[in-house]
């Protein structure tokens, strides 16, 4: 029986869409396969997005294990997700399936995703190496995801026309006209962290680099606002 639905299907109705620079040419190489697959099997956006969870927990449940060979794993399992994640959106501009509640139902699992993986990172390298410095990075690094979310929540709400973005997601650092997506970086940045076997160094990585992220978000929007509170 002939496919209703076809990846080039999938890269004609994305190829007008602002991307994320990572997800362009990672996760979109990918998503748009399983996104014809899973149009042709009637899933909903919800259920890919839900699916798409599903795996960041048996990636986290992989990283809680802590050895090298679970952990590589563990970083496969949450590109997978990612690739997944990208798949929810491509379905329901495909089908004509969007909606508030899938948009609201994808940021909640979004950012619960965010904080179980890297926690989940952060316990399964402490347990494996007992160096409390993996739990004082952590805490840094979820700081540095929530404070860079809340910001970005804030200027859709009082700068919707801000020229942000023209997605319905907010770009979270720009270079040169392009931008890079919150999920998709982490996800790439963790499984090559974790081929390398130096989840450490991301937990650093993560505690610092984002901070002048967010404070430029914060500079971004109150110049914008005409520097008044």
């Amino acid at each position: 029986m002939k496919e209703k639905y076809t990846s080039q299907m999938v890269d004609k109705i994305e190829k007008s869409k602002p991307t994320a620079l990572i997800a362009r040419h990672v996760n979109k190489r990918f998503s748009k396969y399983f996104t014809a697959f899973f149009a042709n099997r009637g899933l909903s956006p919800n259920d890919v997005t839900t699916l798409s969870f599903l795996v960041a927990i048996a990636a986290s449940a992989f990283f809680l294990a802590g050895n090298y060979i679970y952990i590589v794993i563990a970083g496969l399992l949450t590109l997978l997700s990612s690739i997944f994640d990208s798949c929810d959106g491509e379905l329901a501009r495909l089908t004509g399936k969007s909606s508030i509640g899938g948009r609201w139902w994808d940021g909640v699992l979004d950012v619960i995703k965010k904080d179980m993986l890297f926690g989940s990172i952060a316990i399964g390298q402490f347990l494996r190496f007992n160096n409390p410095l993996y739990l004082i990075f952590v805490f840094f690094t979820i700081t540095n995801i929530y404070f860079i979310e809340e910001i970005n929540g804030l200027i859709q709400i009082f700068l919707p026309h801000s020229g942000h973005s023209k997605g319905n997601k907010k770009p979270e650092l720009i270079v040169k006209g392009d931008y890079f997506g919150l999920i998709d970086t982490i996800s790439v940045l963790i499984l090559v962290f974790a081929l390398i076997d130096q989840l450490l160094i991301l937990l650093i990585i993560m505690s610092i680099f984002p901070i002048p992220l967010w404070l430029n978000q914060i500079r971004r929007g109150r110049k914008r606002m005409g520097g008044n509170a």
